[in-house]
């Protein structure tokens, strides 16, 4: 009965790593590039508009109008994310299957999702978000795509995801821990007033 239940575990631990590794995820967070750059290449080993780089060769290019700076999703020293001002494209030369996710904030914001690349072919999907103050997530199961363009009116765009879904609102969990925290706190009174130590 023992081995069994061992035996069970361990089949289920190989095909949960096996499911975690099928889709490579891969995440573009802006942190390497400067303040003031425009990513352009940087993604697919080239070099931003200010010269960083060669970059990962992750094979994603930034049409022009995405520029780095502050602050970050997660409020990180010296974290970035893009700005978008007008419409902006993302190229993936080879095509993308799969969940695509991102953090955005500012003004209502419209991703549409082409077949070829600069937004060409055919419409995949399209992606309406509504504006948001602070960093929100968007996520979508794309059947493919070769290029994705933001229709943007002022937005930062953070932690760009091919292969899962951003975690929803990063900041809440930092609340959830003081949250913890603040109980472990009153129980930890509550038990010191019992034992007389307080009063």
């Amino acid at each position: 009965m023992h081995s069994s239940i061992l035996m069970l575990l361990a089949t289920c631990l190989l095909v949960g790593t096996a499911s975690v590794n099928a889709v490579p995820i891969v995440r573009i967070s802006f942190d390497q590039l400067q303040n003031g750059e425009d990513v352009l290449n940087y993604y697919s080993g080239g070099f931003g508009s200010l010269g960083s780089g060669p970059g990962p060769g992750l094979s994603t290019a930034f049409g022009a109008g995405w520029i780095v700076g502050p602050p970050d999703v997660y409020s990180l020293p010296g974290g970035k994310s893009a700005g978008l001002s007008s419409t902006a494209t993302m190229n993936v030369p080879g095509g993308f299957t799969g969940w695509f996710s991102f953090y955005y904030s500012g003004a209502p914001l419209t991703v549409d999702f082409f077949s070829g690349q600069n937004g060409s072919g055919f419409l995949v999907g399209s992606m309406p978000l509504a504006g948001e103050a602070q960093f929100a997530t968007a996520g979508w199961w794309s059947p493919g795509f070769q290029s994705a363009v933001f229709q943007s009116s002022g937005n930062r765009i953070d932690a760009v995801t091919f292969g899962e879904l951003v975690i929803p609102e990063p900041m809440s969990y930092q609340y959830v821990v003081l949250g913890l925290g603040l109980l472990a706190g009153v129980r930890a009174r509550g038990t010191i007033r019992r034992s007389g130590i307080l009063p």
